[in-house]
């Protein structure tokens, strides 16, 4: 059985055992808010009871006819079989069907129009040519651009040249500034030297021994290298003696000096290397022999010397006359006036001891001369500097214009690229394969850059965009499967095209106080004689079921969050009732507006309520904020629940409660575990099998006109003064969608 009811913004579908459950909003219209949406499910819901009532008042007709004076409401007993098929949650929406991908065609450079190839209607391949531009003027507008170039780089040369030889002159500057550097050494040597020269003002002996022959006195000018005096060592003598050839083949054994008396150790410093005869013609060499004594010689004193040698002994052939072997004269190593002298003739002085001091006023003017060089040279090495400076300002101003000219340069080059590019933009061709539209031109109309040439749409990337509204987008995500019924193809209806969501946008648009998001469906085909523009339903299916156990929605009763039904079980006699359960049982299931029904323990069904005052303060404010979306306040909710419980004491609706205990008789409670719903049906996943039975909430039908107190339908889920069971197991439940518990 098959059958499809559709009211205000839903189509309930039960075809073959699939079970989905869509939402169809126009794309020019803005889908309704949650509290229509409310509204429209009660709707749906007393239009299905309606033809429920309908049916079952057509069999039970013959009974209440025949029940004479019955006025009252008869129960009717409905049950449901656990059923295999698949379910499914969607959301739809209609829009037109466009291409994702459509561009217009504008030329690159300015032409004329040479050829087209292609005209409206016709296919292009993607890469094929569609028109051909004249781009005659391209090649003089090449030829000046490169003879631009060519005049900037000759400009480049001639400042590359002005560098060079500015360089040149700086390689001559530094050469000078290194030979004045070199002179600046040079003259600080002369000064160190000069200066160095302080130590000798202090003239002192270079010797121990005795001033003879002082030459100066105090107030003399000497200059540099003029001998002040002679220091001699009076103990150390040498002479020079004759003796005969023979000793030079002999060893010597010693050597002596006489005086006189005396005789004295000698050394010999030195022979001659050479002989000569005397008038006897013996052969005679001369021999310097070194000698010390405290004995002061005359000038004529007589001395001889003695040899022993290889056994024999060789007298000098004369007596000669001993020197002072040391004798030195002191110098002035500096020119000046002589200050004071510290010594008299024939005193003994020991070596640095000072002889004399000198003035030195010539070394301070020498310095000071030699300063004033430094100072000169230093100035024109500064005002060198200054010119080399000046050169690379020079330098660095033409390497700016030789930058400015290099940019031009680049900017020409990437001008006659673009100018070359319009060669192969002569071409114009299809960037994808679609069909050519809006060819605007003829061959031979000149064009500009702005001119739009033809337009090119794919017909193989089509899709359509959904305004979802905001309390069904968290449900769409990208990937999730889409089936598309084209109105103007009927064979679509059979066979929907596939889709898939290809993208959600981030931002909303809020007309009217709703907002919509825009979702992206591509279509993965297209069938034969479609065309854009069609206006399309789309169906996104946000969860599915396959094969799996459901039953009516109505079947589930719900009781601190956990799900139950009432199982047909002829094992069992009497009705069965809900146990008190604890507080702390996990609310795993719940109506969707918040006002969710506990179960009571007897007497007949009424809606659901909480208790407000036994909620902490974060769930009294949840409460409120979920009665504030169904237009409610707290004390219109107590006021309420009130009037309920007044109008149950005054018995507006009867005490059915017999009724009701007959009804579930030969039932037992089961806990369920559920899965997805929609509208309608809820899927199963724990507590029963495929074929079981289970009864739904009961239904009154009245033998008279007149409704059954309080609209006469006991047990429809989310109908405001109704029920949904009786004999202690009824509890309310709210408009809405039930989300089912694990």
């Amino acid at each position: 059985m098959a059958y499809e009811t559709e009211f205000r913004d839903r189509i309930f579908v039960v075809s073959e055992n699939i079970i989905t459950e869509e939402y169809i909003v126009s794309k020019d219209k803005a889908p309704v808010s949650r509290k229509r949406k409310r509204k429209v499910i009660r709707l749906a819901i007393v239009s299905l009871m309606i033809i429920v009532l309908v049916a079952a008042g057509i069999v039970f007709l013959p009974d209440l006819i025949g029940a004479e004076g019955d006025t009252g409401p008869t129960i009717v007993k409905n049950t449901a079989v656990v059923a295999v098929g698949d379910i499914s949650r969607s959301l739809s929406a209609s829009a037109p069907i466009v291409s994702s991908e459509k561009k217009t065609y504008k030329p690159e450079s300015a032409g004329e129009i040479l050829e087209i190839l292609l005209s409206d209607g016709e296919y292009a391949a993607a890469g094929e040519t569609v028109m051909v531009l004249d781009m005659s003027s391209t090649d003089e507008s090449i030829i000046s651009l490169e003879d631009e170039i060519t005049q900037k780089n000759d400009s480049i040369d001639d400042k590359n040249s002005q560098i060079e030889d500015i360089m040149d002159e700086i390689g001559d500057r530094r050469d000078s500034i290194t030979e004045l550097l070199a002179d600046i050494e040079t003259i600080n040597t002369e000064i160190d030297d000069n200066e160095a020269l302080r130590s000798e003002l202090s003239v002192v002996s270079p010797m121990d021994g005795t001033i003879l022959d002082i030459k100066v006195d105090e107030g003399d000018y000497v200059s540099s290298g003029a001998v002040l005096a002679t220091v001699t060592d009076l103990s150390s003598y040498e002479m020079e003696m004759t003796f005969r050839a023979e000793i030079l083949d002999s060893e010597i054994e010693s050597v002596k000096v006489v005086y006189l008396s005396n005789e004295f150790d000698a050394e010999i410093v030195s022979i001659a290397g050479y002989t000569y005869k005397n008038q006897s013609n013996t052969e005679l060499v001369d021999v310097i022999v070194s000698f010390e004594t405290d004995i002061i010689f005359e000038k004529t004193s007589g001395i001889s010397g003695r040899i022993a040698a290889s056994g024999l002994v060789y007298n000098s052939t004369a007596e000669g006359v001993p020197y002072h072997q040391n004798t030195v004269n002191i110098t002035a190593a500096v020119s000046g006036e002589v200050t004071e002298v510290y010594v008299i003739e024939k005193q003994s002085v020991k070596s640095g001891e000072i002889i004399a001091i000198l003035e030195g006023g010539t070394i301070d003017s020498k310095t000071e001369n030699l300063l004033m060089q430094i100072d000169s040279i230093e100035s024109q090495i500064e005002g060198i500097n200054e010119q080399i400076s000046s050169y690379y300002e020079n330098i660095e101003s033409l390497g700016e214009d030789i930058d400015d000219i290099k940019s031009d340069i680049a900017e020409i080059e990437e001008e006659i690229e673009v100018v070359r590019a319009s060669y192969e933009d002569a071409y114009i061709k299809a960037d994808f394969s679609g069909i050519v539209t809006e060819m605007n031109v003829s061959a031979g109309d000149p064009v500009t850059t702005n001119t739009a040439l033809f337009t090119l749409v794919s017909m193989d990337l089509t899709g359509m965009v959904l305004a979802i509204d905001e309390l069904d987008i968290s449900e769409v995500m990208e990937g999730l499967e889409a089936s598309i019924v084209i109105d103007a193809l009927r064979e679509t209806e059979d066979k929907p095209v596939e889709g898939v969501v290809s993208k959600i946008a981030l931002e909303g648009d809020s007309q009217g106080g709703v907002t919509t998001y825009d979702v992206s469906i591509a279509l993965l085909g297209t069938p034969e004689g479609f065309r854009l523009g069609m206006n399309a339903t789309a169906t996104i299916y946000t969860s599915r079921s396959e094969d799996t156990l459901y039953l009516p929605i109505e079947a589930i009763t719900v009781q601190n969050g956990r799900s139950f039904v009432y199982l047909v079980d002829d094992t069992v006699e009497g009705a069965p009732v809900f146990e008190a359960q604890p507080s702390n049982v996990p609310d795993s299931g719940t109506i969707d507006d918040g006002l969710t029904g506990t179960v009571g323990t007897g007497g007949g069904g009424g809606r659901g309520s909480q208790d407000p005052s036994t909620m902490t303060d974060e769930e009294l404010a949840a409460f409120e904020a979920k009665l504030a979306d169904k237009g409610m306040t707290l004390d219109d909710y107590l006021a309420q629940q009130e009037s309920d419980a007044t109008e149950t004491e005054n018995g507006t609706i009867e005490d059915s409660s017999s009724e009701l205990n007959d009804y579930y008789n030969g039932t037992r409670i089961v806990e369920v575990t559920t899965g997805i719903y929609n509208a309608l049906y809820i899927e199963i996943l724990s507590g029963l099998e495929a074929g079981d039975e289970v009864v739904l909430p009961p239904v009154y039908v009245s033998s008279s006109t007149a409704a059954a107190p309080d609209s006469g339908i006991i047990g429809l889920p989310g109908i405001p003064g109704t029920g949904t069971g009786g004999g202690g197991g009824g509890g309310g439940r709210s408009s809405g969608s039930l989300t089912g518990g694990e």
